[in-house]
């Protein structure tokens, strides 16, 4: 039967280094969750303080320094103004804007007569 007792050496037995490095993983993973998803509620946040309503139907990913924008915006300006605000928050480094710009105005209506 194997002893718990700690080799010769001092040095720990593998099986405990290998489960202080798991534990430092883990720790690690939910550190960089729980910075995802403060880093998101902050863009919500900033998006959603804005008087624009447009801007409420704009979601975001984030991961390691970069905030991915989706969603739909009624005009060019709205969706470069949710970029500028999620910019600003602490943490986004890099912004990738995959917002859709929709014309909401019936077709039928803008075309000249």
């Amino acid at each position: 039967m194997p002893s718990n007792d700690p080799p010769p050496s001092g040095k720990k037995p593998l099986m405990n280094v290998m489960h202080d490095v798991g534990r430092k993983d883990v720790k690690a993973m939910n550190d960089i969750r729980r910075q995802s998803e403060r880093i998101q509620h902050e863009v919500f946040e900033n998006l959603a303080s804005n008087h624009h309503s447009g801007l409420s139907r704009i979601t975001c990913v984030y991961q390691r320094g970069i905030l991915q924008l989706q969603g739909e915006a009624n005009s060019y300006y709205l969706k470069q103004l949710a970029q500028e605000r999620a910019r600003r928050v602490d943490g986004v480094t890099h912004t990738i804007n995959c917002i859709k710009v929709i014309d909401r105005i019936d077709p039928i209506k803008k075309a000249p007569r």
